[in-house]
């Protein structure tokens, strides 16, 4: 008997962040269209940066939770944050 198709995406719920990446990474370098390699490398580019944003600011979080009141720590990474969603115009 044949595994039917995980049309849920089942599988992918394993996955961490850098198994995305990765994943991205292979199908842009093994891709023959251009234009989709390059769609899958900014992609993957984009994880990443959303990934250390978003780790950047559960530490903040963590830190505050502990006692930390820095304003500058606060600025940095609403900064960061900011800078990976925004989208050019």
């Amino acid at each position: 008997m044949t595994e039917g198709r995980d049309l849920m995406g089942e599988r992918f719920k394993t996955y961490s962040v850098a198994d995305f990446v990765g994943q991205c990474r292979m199908q842009a370098r093994d891709n023959l269209d251009p234009e989709y390699s390059a769609f899958m490398s900014a992609l993957a580019s984009k994880m990443e940066q959303l990934e250390k944003a978003t780790r950047g600011a559960g530490h903040a979080l963590r830190s505050y939770q502990h006692g930390n009141a820095s304003t500058e720590l606060a600025e940095a990474v609403a900064n960061e944050c900011e800078i990976v969603l925004a989208v050019s115009k």
